[in-house]
Formats: structure tokens, sequence, C-alpha cells
């Protein structure tokens, strides 16, 4: 290896190795990426919790067969926060019906057991950053609008509205081993695990 290319290797290593540091600090795992795509679509509703439920970092709780846990949060400074919570709520504030969940200063990893090939979930975003992780990589961001047409841990992102203080829907193309989200004031509703044949294009909101 000639000079220049040691040093293109050692500098490539420091910009993403604190990326990798950082998802492991806030406890973000991979499903093994040799794990099979599931065939169909399964959703998380959250219709089998109870409206109320509070959830703190730490804690793990399934729904349809998903696991959910939280984490701490980073804030905008770049401060990790371990103090929020998530709740289960009737508010549909995430723009579905029935029950939602709000991630009030935590991330929340949601893991269906196997590579997904995609992902989409409904939201509501009403003020402060939004922390994103797909496939090991993190990013934090003001508002999810700015996410739309990027590429994060090789998964390619698309975004409906996420300007600050509405409602929208994201979409994950994978493939993906980890994908978890937080925010101050953001809720989640309708997360669905969908097969590579699903239709992603264009994004419309329901």
């Amino acid at each position: 290896m000639s000079a220049r290319k040691r040093y293109l290797a050692v500098i490539a290593a420091a910009l993403f190795l604190p990326v990798f540091l950082f998802a492991a600090y806030l406890g973000l795992h991979a499903i093994p990426a040799e794990a099979a795509p599931a065939i169909g679509a399964v959703c998380v509703d959250f219709e089998g919790l109870t409206a109320g439920s509070t959830y703190h970092v730490g804690d793990t709780f399934v729904d349809s067969g998903a696991v959910l846990t939280v984490h701490p949060f980073v804030w905008s400074t770049g401060a990790v926060f371990n103090g929020g919570q998530t709740v289960v709520d009737n508010s549909t504030l995430a723009g579905g019906s029935g029950l939602d969940v709000t991630t009030n200063n935590v991330n929340l990893q949601v893991e269906f057991g196997t590579r997904l090939e995609g992902l989409v979930f409904n939201y509501g975003e009403y003020g402060g950053n939004v922390n994103v992780e797909a496939n090991g990589t993190f990013t934090n961001v003001a508002n999810l609008a700015l996410l739309d047409g990027a590429t994060l841990g090789g998964a390619q992102l698309s975004v409906l509205n996420g300007f600050g203080n509405d409602q929208g829907r994201l979409v994950v193309q994978g493939p993906i081993t980890s994908f978890a989200i937080g925010g101050q004031e953001l809720w989640i509703d309708h997360v669905c695990h969908v097969p590579r044949t699903h239709n992603f294009l264009p994004v419309v909101w329901k």
C-alpha cells in the first residue's frame, strides 16, 4: 500500500469510528445481517398497549410481535440525556387513529427479529431536534425534512413534511439491520415492515 493510500485509510477510520462508537454508547444494536428478510408486511400500531403506559431509558416492551427498546436522547448541543420517556396515548398526533406513542427526549428502537427490506411509519413532529439511527449510523437534525433523499447507513430515506410542526410519513428503504428514532416532541404510529416488492415512491400522505 502506498503512503497516500495509508494516509487516506487513516483519515477514513478517524471519521467513521466516532459514529460507530456513539451508536454503541446509546446501546443500539443490529439484527445479524445474514438473517432472512420477512416475506410479508407487519405493522406496529400500538393497539395492544394501554393508554398512559410510560417507558423509560432501558425499558423494553412488545407490540404486534416487534420489540421496542427505549434509549438515551441526544440534544442539539450533543449532550446525551437519560431522563426522557416514551408514553402511549390516544392523541392521534402522529396522524393515525387509536393509540400512538410519543418519544419525549428518548430514542425508540424497533426490532422485528429479522433484517428489514423496508420500513414506513407516520409521525407528528412538534418541536425540538430529532435523532435517527439506521444500520449503526447516527444523525441529529433540527427537522425530519432535512433527511429527505438522504442515505443513512446505506439505507435511503424519504420524508413527507417534517418541517417542525406538522404530520408526515418517513420511508426507509433497506436493507435495514437496525433502526431507531426519537425526538423531544415527536409522535409515531403505524410502523410497518414491508417487503422489498412494496412500491414506496412517491411518498403520499393518506
